[in-house]
């Protein structure tokens, strides 16, 4: 009730950005995305997460109408790694002081994603993906948008490997930095090879799933994934299977015991 309260009050200030609301404007848009991840969805768990990558689009939105703002003020410490040396915005993605404020949200356990605890043969599967896309009949548009995303999710693999313990929650949440409209289309219509990338995605996110806000999105959006693919294309799943779903069969996610369900499915 609160959050709906909140959401039509924010809509009602629709006006610009100021130096007196980007603080509260940028804080903002980051607790909605948390209370998405933490409210049960209405919808699909694939389109749950549909919505999930609309509201972190609209993370970057406001952050850069506000960024300069909320960069020297109260937020400033935690938003320091987004600038380099003279100050400068990184070029490298304006969504970076989005990251580091995200990267602060959970004071109460460690937000960071050790390399251990990356699964062993993720890059394998994210590199064997690359052929999928390019043996299966796809419109030119369509793949080139699934080879986009597939990139960035490799980018992001590398980057929790190469920063180990340095790496944040909110480098995953933010998931995709570009422009997810298209690919989010994709998954709204079931392409499979869209949803083959997603499930590799769902790994990554259940690295989260011991924060109660988040606990059970990968393995439902995976379950969801495997209910949606016809058995042609659910071998390209099977790591992200067993490494999300078959090491929990026993316990319950907020559809049900889904490693069962999956395994049933299979």
């Amino acid at each position: 009730m609160h959050l709906d309260q909140a959401l039509v009050f924010y809509r009602q200030d629709a006006g610009p950005a100021t130096a007196e609301n980007a603080d509260a404007r940028f804080t903002f848009t980051w607790l909605v995305a948390l209370f998405a991840y933490a409210i049960p969805p209405s919808v699909p768990p694939i389109d749950a997460m549909v919505e999930i990558f609309s509201l972190v689009k609209g993370i970057e939105t406001v952050l850069h109408s506000t960024m300069l703002w909320v960069a020297s003020g109260p937020f400033a410490p935690m938003l320091a790694r987004a600038f380099d040396a003279e100050g400068n915005p990184n070029p490298y993605s304006a969504a970076s002081s989005s990251y580091a404020f995200g990267n602060q949200m959970s004071s109460t356990t460690s937000n960071a994603i050790a390399v251990y605890d990356l699964p062993e043969g993720m890059d394998f599967g994210l590199n064997h993906l690359d052929f999928m896309l390019g043996m299966h009949s796809m419109l030119p548009d369509e793949r080139r948008t699934c080879v986009l995303i597939l990139a960035e999710l490799k980018q992001l693999y590398n980057q929790i490997v190469q920063t180990q313990n340095q790496c944040g929650m909110s480098n995953i949440l933010c998931f995709p930095k570009q422009d997810s409209t298209h690919f989010s289309q994709l998954l709204k219509r079931r392409s499979p090879q869209a949803l083959i990338v997603l499930a590799y995605y769902t790994v990554l996110l259940d690295l989260l799933d011991a924060r109660w806000w988040i606990r059970g999105w990968g393995r439902s959006v995976l379950t969801d994934i495997l209910g949606s693919l016809g058995d042609e294309w659910k071998s390209w799943v099977e790591w992200p299977v067993q490494t999300v779903l078959m090491k929990q069969q026993s316990q319950a996610s907020f559809g049900g015991d889904v490693g069962l369900d999956a395994a049933m499915v299979l």
